[in-house]
């Protein structure tokens, strides 16, 4: 593979020659990340491609999955099927969302493997990363420590997915990527236990630090113009070609720092 603007990399990340005529499988594909890259891969030439749906394919089964494959038929496949919530739905169901995630990625890929599917790519989480991993962190960092325990669950679930990867093409050769993404939303998606703010007034910030609650903020939050939490809109996602990926960490500092500074 050449380097960008000289060769196939540059075909493949201007969507061009690697993906027309390819039949493409994308599990997730009609949910918040999936429905953009499906959107995506059809602009950029794709034979086909296939969505599945949870009440047509259980994909935590091989039986499920082995189905989907087959009526598919893909070249590629894209893993962005995922059990997922916010910090109220992974305390509350920390099992289901082990299990969920867990059955499907490393089945998935399994299957993909044993049915000769050409390629896999499935997407890592940010929720992988050590809970005190250094700010800001890089992805050297994912394997220094034990994850926030909230999201331990799901980011361990989904992390098994770089094991599986490397595992694979060390034994049999086969090629797949796993991408990590941070904290995308939509513009038209909000949780329910999500506060999105562009700036904290000091009353609002004040009731939330005193309430004893946790709140996650979400957006381009300031409080006494300092950035809290960077947001990602979904359809901001661009490919990189080549370096180290950077993901950006949720808060950039402690909120008993932020407390501190704010008074």
């Amino acid at each position: 593979m050449t380097a960008a603007g000289g060769g196939r990399r540059a075909s493949w990340l201007d969507g061009g020659e690697y993906w027309r005529g390819r039949r493409v499988a994308v599990a997730g594909g009609a949910g918040f990340l999936g429905s953009f890259v499906v959107e995506r891969l059809r602009q950029r030439g794709a034979a086909e491609v296939f969505v599945p749906r949870s009440r047509h394919y259980d994909l935590r089964t091989p039986d499920g999955i082995r189905r989907m494959l087959a009526d598919a038929r893909p070249d590629v496949v894209i893993h962005l099927a995922a059990r997922v919530g916010g910090i109220g739905a992974n305390r509350a169901r920390p099992a289901e969302f082990f299990y969920d995630n867990l059955m499907m990625g490393v089945q998935l890929f399994h299957e993909c493997w044993r049915s000769g599917v050409e390629k896999f790519t499935g997407v890592g989480t940010v929720c992988a990363y050590p809970k005190f991993a250094r700010i800001p962190f890089v992805e050297s960092d994912l394997w220094g420590g034990y994850p926030e325990e909230t999201n331990a669950p799901y980011g361990l679930a989904k992390k098994m997915l770089l094991v599986q990867a490397q595992a694979y093409r060390d034994q049999y050769g086969y090629p797949s990527v796993v991408p990590c993404d941070g904290t995308c939303w939509d513009e038209m998606c909000v949780p329910e236990d999500i506060v999105v703010v562009d700036d904290v007034p000091p009353d609002l910030y004040e009731q939330y630090v005193n309430s004893g609650i946790p709140v996650d903020l979400y957006g381009e939050a300031f409080v006494s113009g300092m950035p809290v939490s960077p947001c990602l809109i979904v359809t901001d996602i661009q490919p990189t070609p080549g370096g180290d990926c950077g993901p950006a960490p949720a808060l950039t500092e402690s909120w008993s720092a932020v407390k501190d500074r704010y008074r």
